[in-house]
């Protein structure tokens, strides 16, 4: 955890993860997957005798229902999950979440949101200095395309290249959750180039997330945080 100061007080990052929406109709979705598993059910009951009164015969078709029903099961899983990834947006940056991994491009790294073939597009490199880019699309991810642009606009305005009535957002939409803590050990600090080599000698800027050196805290982040008046937020 890296302090602001001796005197400032710990501020806990969050950020909150967009669950993309399926881009298929979702009653065509729930339809299909009742009536898969209708007809598994339907399959299963014909096929074990002792789930069938006694005098009642097997439904010939029934590997056919239980196959049919399997598949159209799956399908309306594969419609109702499938498509594009979980992204997260915060204080860390705009993240995309595979379930196993999370890449991020922090807010100082970004170096462009924009509009482009439906979608909100933020270009930057991550925390390894890889190009990274990450799409939101406006039909299955509105509501995290919504939330990058607001960020983008308070945070690192400068890059933001997207109409004002091209996203909504939606404050309070999807679910809040919090980020792994920020690493300062080992990062160079922004103003001086100096390794950072003890968690307290750090101090992060609260709006984008650079890291100084306390011997090199400038008066103002570059991006436009004043740093002297009102010390870096501490990070959690």
């Amino acid at each position: 955890m890296a302090k602001a100061s001796k005197k400032g007080k710990h501020r806990q990052r969050t950020e909150r993860r967009y669950e993309p929406q399926a881009a298929t109709n979702a009653w065509f979705t729930r339809i299909l997957a009742a009536a898969g598993s209708i007809a598994m059910g339907a399959g299963v009951y014909s096929q074990i005798p002792s789930l069938r009164p006694e005098d009642a015969a097997p439904i010939a078709a029934s590997p056919w229902l239980l196959g049919g029903g399997s598949v159209a099961l799956a399908v309306a899983l594969w419609f109702g999950t499938s498509g594009d990834a979980v992204i997260r947006v915060g204080d860390p940056g705009v993240g995309i979440d595979d379930g196993k991994t999370v890449r991020r491009i922090a807010w100082h790294a970004v170096a462009s949101v924009s509009l482009g073939g439906g979608a909100v597009v933020v270009e930057g490199k991550d925390d390894e200095g890889k190009s990274l880019k990450i799409r939101a699309s406006l039909k299955t991810q509105a509501d995290a395309a919504g939330a990058i642009v607001h960020e983008a606009r308070v945070r690192v305005p400068a890059v933001v290249g997207v109409p004002e009535d091209a996203t909504t957002y939606i404050e309070g939409a999807g679910h809040a959750h919090a980020p792994e803590p920020l690493k300062v050990v080992g990062r160079a600090c922004a103003a001086s180039g100096k390794s950072i080599t003890f968690e307290q000698d750090a101090r992060v800027c609260g709006r984008c997330e650079r890291v100084y050196h306390k011997a090199s805290v400038p008066a103002e982040c570059e991006c436009g945080e004043a740093l002297a008046a009102s010390p870096a937020a501490a990070t959690s």
